[in-house]
């Protein structure tokens, strides 16, 4: 009787860990295009007529051609989730200086306020972030990013690589993120944990949690390049 007991538990565990590896490799976000709007400040490139504009007031919206740095961070991008069987297409649409967006921190010299910035950014650039669409914004500075850190209850303020918005793509909320990124700097590591809180998942390097995607799944069959394709 116990022989029966295991043989019928060896095959549930299996059809279950089976089930949960089915999870993980199915794809999903076919069809799926995130549209990127990349903003900077006006110093953020070495030579910004080669590639991104800047207008008085750094108001311009005017791309001749992205930034090579911009295009090729998103490819790296869009590789590592599709390496997670998530196929979002990550379409870079412009690349801007914008330097109204920024918001200082206290009178500290090359800081900026990272919950303001970001909050400002979405109110700036509404058609760039405007809820229910596959729009994101990204604004790119090389100045410190701070945040007041109040949830240890020792008001001192902390530095922050980046924020953004969470579980807002493709839903009734505004996508946008703040990063502090060197432009000579190799690494992605910021830009796709941002994209991560945006799309609404926690961080792993190599996966995404069975029921994490189903829910992502759900919310990428709402964007308007998804339903398009149906």
């Amino acid at each position: 009787m116990l022989r029966k007991y295991l043989f019928f538990l060896c095959i549930f565990l299996r059809q279950y860990c089976t089930g949960k590896e089915l999870d993980y490799l199915e794809k999903i976000g076919e069809g799926v295009t995130a549209n990127i709007y990349i903003f900077h400040n006006s110093s953020y490139l070495a030579t910004p007529d080669a590639g991104s504009t800047s207008e008085e007031n750094g108001e311009s919206e005017t791309t001749k051609e992205i930034p090579e740095l911009f295009k090729k961070l998103f490819k790296e991008v869009q590789d590592h989730f599709e390496k997670m069987n998530i196929s979002i297409v990550f379409n870079v649409k412009n690349a801007s200086a914008y330097d109204s967006i920024e918001v200082p921190y206290r009178d500290w010299q090359s800081a900026l306020n990272a919950p303001a910035t970001l909050q400002k950014l979405i109110e700036l650039r509404p058609n760039k972030t405007q809820p229910k669409c596959d729009n994101i914004a990204f604004y790119y500075t090389n100045k410190t990013l701070w945040e007041d850190y109040g949830r240890r209850g020792d008001g001192i303020p902390r530095r922050v690589p980046y924020l953004s918005t969470w579980k807002t793509f493709c839903s009734t909320q505004p996508s946008a993120a703040v990063l502090k990124l060197d432009p000579n700097s190799v690494t992605n590591t910021s830009t796709i944990h941002a994209v991560r809180r945006i799309l609404g998942f926690s961080y792993n390097p190599m996966r995404i949690h069975p029921v994490e995607k189903k829910l992502l799944n759900e919310t990428l069959l709402q964007c308007p390049t998804a339903k398009q394709a149906r």
